[in-house]
């Protein structure tokens, strides 16, 4: 809604389900959807290690993306993971696959820009990854001559992935006035990051969980409750001041449950 804007993820798993819903078929073919994007990402992902490691490798890496318990367990529901993981895989590959290449590759670079695109279009965190990438590129192109030409096609995809992004950043400016604006739920995010008590290590809690578990409550419940009901734009705005309170109380738990989650 215009006047309640609330942009937590792109477009892209919504309209990977958009014909399952106009047909009104059954949800079995969502799923299925989401099998297949398990397949393929397991598919690239083997293509993509064995020019690296070899084939043994390769075999044993897919194999643990296959039957990773936390993508078996969320394959079932309709969550964005399953398309993630494989606009991440196929990113890999098509990226790898450019870098390598000995000439110019202009159609490589603007195929992995599409598959980025898609992938900040599926978790619009990934947005963030992409301008760092373009900064990164640009910086050390300064300094490490060796490295022009794969710096440079960095720096290419990079910035046609921004390029495509746009028409997505126009509209969330159109909703929250903000420029760069990849979600209205970004520091949510950081405020479970930041989050310095006992037993905890930066990992994202829910709502309901916040309120409700005992090793959550005492902490988070009250605070969680006071904002429930505002407006996402200005709950988020409460979150980053939170956040940022957490970060200033406690910085070297922050990097400690940085790492934690790294994996």
């Amino acid at each position: 809604k215009r006047d309640n804007p609330d942009v937590l993820n792109g477009p892209a798993y919504p309209a990977v389900l958009a014909p399952v819903d106009a047909a009104k078929a059954s949800l079995l073919w969502a799923r299925l959807i989401n099998a297949l994007f398990l397949a393929g990402a397991t598919v690239l992902t083997y293509l993509t290690v064995r020019h690296y490691a070899g084939r043994t490798w390769a075999v044993v890496v897919s194999l643990l993306l296959a039957f990773h318990p936390n993508f078996l367990r969320v394959s079932p529901y309709l969550m964005t993971e399953p398309l993630t993981v494989f606009c991440l895989a196929a990113l890999a590959w098509s990226f790898t696959s450019t870098l390598r290449r000995p000439c110019t590759p202009w159609a490589w670079m603007i195929g992995t820009s599409i598959l980025f695109t898609a992938l900040i279009m599926t978790r619009v965190i990934f947005g963030h990854v992409v301008m760092v990438m373009l900064l990164a590129a640009l910086a050390l192109l300064l300094f490490l001559n060796s490295w022009r030409i794969p710096l440079a096609r960095r720096g290419v995809i990079s910035a046609l992935t921004l390029l495509f992004c746009l028409p997505y950043l126009s509209y969330t400016k159109s909703l929250t006035g903000q420029n760069l604006c990849w979600s209205t739920g970004g520091c949510e995010r950081l405020y479970s990051a930041t989050s310095h008590h006992p037993g905890e290590n930066g990992h994202w809690f829910s709502y309901e969980d916040a309120m409700s578990l005992p090793e959550l409550a005492p902490n988070h419940g009250e605070f969680i409750r006071s904002i429930f009901d505002m407006p996402p734009l200005e709950r988020d705005a409460v979150f980053g001041k939170a956040a940022k309170r957490q970060l200033q109380e406690a910085p070297k738990q922050a990097l400690i449950n940085w790492m934690s989650n790294i994996s």
